[in-house]
């Protein structure tokens, strides 16, 4: 049987950051119920990439990419000449995901920036890393699916959200795109 090449999983729980819901204005209910959530019950989740493990924590790693995601699904749908950035910006983190789809084949490079943690420093800059188109979109929407329930759980009326509502199909949109039927 052949290894995964990309994989993403929950981790043990990661120290909880302050978070004052009043403090931040122009976000979606989506938006604001995962802040709440990491907040509440962060965790680690990481990235495997071909043997190297990334390890992020929900706030405020996940937090800093969840708008952005699904443009960068779309976007890898097809061959790409310009690869696209997931950008995990947060001092300590501080490190670009370079990715560009070429066929059955997603190429992932690592660009650390200024503040990148020591966890990162090790990863190989200017050595793409191939990984299954496959194995790329069936880890990004388990861990999707997984978290958006997640959310629905912990709030109920989200479920009927106009953010909500607007993410799913857009993420479900993909997986049709991408052959994942639900």
């Amino acid at each position: 049987m052949l290894e995964k090449t990309f994989y993403i999983q929950r981790k043990a729980p990661a120290k909880s950051w302050y978070f004052d819901e009043n403090s931040v204005v122009d976000i979606s209910k989506l938006e604001l119920t995962l802040w709440k959530y990491a907040n509440k019950q962060n965790r680690y989740w990481s990235i495997l990439i071909n043997g190297f493990e990334l390890l992020f924590e929900y706030s405020p790693d996940l937090t800093t990419i969840f708008d952005e995601l699904p443009q960068v699904l779309e976007e890898l749908l097809q061959d790409n000449q310009e690869p696209v950035e997931l950008f995990f910006f947060e001092q300590g983190t501080d490190l670009s995901l370079w990715l560009a789809r070429d066929g059955d084949t997603i190429w992932v490079s690592f660009e650390k920036h200024l503040f990148c943690g020591e966890p990162y420093r090790r990863l190989p800059e200017g050595e793409p890393q191939p990984v299954l188109a496959s194995d790329f979109y069936s880890a990004w929407f388990e861990f999707l699916d997984e978290l958006l329930e997640t959310l629905v759980q912990q709030e109920p009326s989200l479920a009927h959200d106009e953010s909500y509502l607007y993410y799913t199909q857009k993420i479900n949109s993909i997986k049709r795109k991408a052959r994942f039927e639900m």
